[in-house]
C-alpha cells in the first residue's frame, strides 16, 4: 500500500491511490510503502531538475526513488522515495494533481518511460491511469 502525507486539500487522493497501485503492487501491497512530497515553485522545481536531470526547464513532477525496481521492494513498511511536486506546471499543462503524483509514484517504483516505454504503458494500465 501506498502511504501519502498530503495536505488537507489534496487528502482524498490517498484513497484513489491505495486502490490503484494495488494491482501494480501484487503481494507487496500489504506492506506500508511511505512516499515523502515537497511542494516548489516553478522557478525552484527547474532548478532541481537541471541540477539532477540536467534539463533546464520546469517540470509538474520529479521523483527520488530509494530502491531501482519494484522487485527490490523491501518486504516490510518502509519509505521508497521522495516526490518534487509543482502546482503551477501542473496547472500549465492541464493535469491534474493526481495524475502528476501517479506518474511520479510509477517513478519511484522503477518504472521509466523514457527507458522502457512497454513497461511503463503496462504499469500505467495497471494503475489505471491514461496518459
Amino acid at each position: 500500500m501506498i502511504s501519502i502525507n498530503l495536505p488537507n486539500k489534496y487528502r482524498s487522493n490517498q484513497a484513489q491511490l491505495k486502490d490503484a497501485f494495488g494491482l501494480l503492487l501484487g503481494k507487496k501491497n500489504k506492506y506500508n510503502y511511505f512516499v515523502g512530497v515537497k511542494f516548489m515553485s516553478k522557478d525552484k522545481i527547474q532548478a532541481v531538475n537541471k541540477q539532477y536531470r540536467k534539463l533546464d526547464k520546469p517540470t509538474d513532477v520529479l521523483s527520488f526513488p530509494l530502491f531501482e525496481s519494484i522487485e527490490e521492494l523491501p518486504t516490510n513498511d518502509c519509505a521508497i522515495g521522495d516526490l518534487i511536486l509543482c502546482l503551477e506546471m501542473m496547472e500549465n499543462d492541464h493535469l491534474s494533481f493526481f495524475e502528476s503524483l501517479v506518474h511520479g509514484v510509477i517513478h519511484l517504483l522503477g518504472f521509466d518511460h523514457e527507458q522502457n516505454e512497454a513497461e511503463w504503458n503496462q504499469a500505467r494500465k495497471k494503475v489505471a491511469i491514461s496518459k
